[in-house]
C-alpha cells in the first residue's frame, strides 16, 4: 500500500472529525479534486495503458461527486455528506486497486515511469528537468 493512498486514507479519517457541514463538504471537495487532478494527469501521461486510463476514468466518473462532469446524467447525485464521504473513501479503494495493477504491469511489462503513486511520472519530469540544468551547469565555463 503506497503512502499517498495510505494519506488520502487518513485525510479522510481527519475530514469525520470535523465540526459542520460546510467544513467538512468544503474538506471533501478538497480531497476528491486533489484526488482526481494527480490521477488524470497520471492516466494522461504518455505511456500509461489505454485500458487502465480508460478504467480509471470510468472509476472518477461513478463515485465522483465535486468533480463530476456537468453533462454527467448517467451518476445520481448523493443526498447526504455521509454518501459523499462513502463515494469519495470508494473512489480512492478502486483507484488505488488500479494502480496495484499498473505496478504489476511496470514489473510484468516493464512499464516505465509508472508506479503505485499516482504523482510518479510528474516526479520523474521533474528528475529530468534538474538533470537537464544540472547538465547545463556542468558544460557552462567560468568566464
Amino acid at each position: 500500500m503506497t503512502a499517498y493512498f495510505d494519506n488520502l486514507g487518513s485525510a479522510l479519517l481527519q475530514a469525520r472529525e470535523l465540526e459542520g457541514d460546510l467544513k467538512l463538504d468544503n474538506r471533501l471537495r478538497e480531497i476528491e479534486e486533489g484526488l482526481v487532478y494527480d490521477v488524470t494527469l497520471c492516466f494522461e501521461s504518455p505511456g500509461f495503458p489505454a485500458d487502465l486510463r480508460e478504467r480509471g476514468h470510468r472509476i472518477i466518473l461513478k463515485h465522483g461527486v465535486h468533480t463530476r462532469p456537468l453533462n454527467d446524467a448517467t451518476h445520481p447525485t448523493v443526498d447526504s455528506l455521509y454518501d459523499a464521504f462513502r463515494a469519495v473513501a470508494q473512489m480512492g479503494s478502486d483507484l488505488h486497486d488500479l494502480f496495484h495493477a499498473v505496478c504489476r504491469r511496470e514489473t510484468d511489462e516493464g512499464l516505465v515511469g509508472f508506479s503505485d503513486d499516482p504523482r510518479s511520472p510528474m516526479r520523474v519530469l521533474a528528475c529530468r528537468g534538474e538533470e537537464f540544468r544540472e547538465n547545463l551547469a556542468a558544460e557552462a565555463k567560468p568566464a
